[in-house]
């Protein structure tokens, strides 16, 4: 006699999505203090927080006069601004900036960036430059480059980015966006804040960068990033920097 076990098919089930919660985050950058909030309108974590690659890069240009050479006195465009963290804090570090989005984040952005010049100039601090707000999707495979100053076409020193690599899709419109900026600024450099999500595709994100842009990348060591960016507490979050030439 045989007996015969029928197991039942069960029912897909997808994956639960995990909600994130915009929240509101207090900062302080080379002294001066000010707070974004995010947004729960928006379906995308861009606009629910600042993610730790931000933090981290932010870190790096505030820390001794080497990193904030890199953007004192500097025309920088930021791609993915999120919620404005690194925009803003290049401001306070006095840098000319564009923070650049995609069009349903720009109402989260544009306020957070409007509060929190109007806190940073509260504060006194001289050589504090607006922060201009643009559209520019590169996911859509735009490429219409904003410019600091609409008469006439200004180079960028500096093109900043974090947390972008994460979806396999958008890693060449994101370079190809990279690239278009590169054709009139060629001696900008970059700096990209990477939190490791995806191992495997962070690793080949360099190389494809490089082979791309036709760049020299390098991973800035942890132990040149000030405290505690330095310890293993942050070892999911470093910083890409990229340049043409040597």
């Amino acid at each position: 006699q045989f007996l015969y076990f029928i197991e039942k098919k069960k029912k897909y089930q997808p994956p639960k999505k995990k909600i994130i919660m915009a929240i509101s985050q207090d900062f302080t950058v080379d002294g001066v203090e000010f707070q974004l909030t995010g947004s729960d309108e928006v379906d995308n974590t861009g606009a629910k927080r600042v993610w730790d690659a931000a933090v981290v890069l932010a870190g790096y240009f505030a820390s001794g006069d080497k990193g904030k050479k890199i953007v004192r006195g500097k025309n920088i465009i930021e791609l993915g601004a999120g919620l404005g963290y690194l925009s803003l804090a290049c401001a306070v570090l006095g840098a000319r900036v564009v923070s650049t989005e995609m069009a349903e984040m720009l109402p989260t952005l544009k306020r957070n960036i409007s509060q929190g010049l109007g806190r940073i100039k509260g504060e006194g601090r001289p050589g504090i430059h607006d922060v201009q707000v643009h559209q520019l999707d590169w996911v859509q495979h735009e490429t219409d480059i904003p410019s600091l100053n609409e008469s006439s076409p200004i180079t960028y020193d500096v093109i900043i980015a974090t947390d972008v690599i994460y979806i396999e899709d958008y890693v060449l419109p994101f370079l190809h966006t990279i690239g278009a900026i590169l054709e009139t600024s060629p001696k900008a450099q970059v700096y990209i804040g990477v939190h490791v999500r995806d191992e495997a595709l962070t690793l080949a994100f360099q190389k494809r960068m490089a082979a791309v842009l036709n760049v020299t990348t390098k991973i800035l060591p942890r132990k040149k990033l000030p405290h505690p960016y330095c310890t293993d507490e942050w070892e999911h979050a470093y910083i890409i920097h990229a340049k043409r030439g040597k």
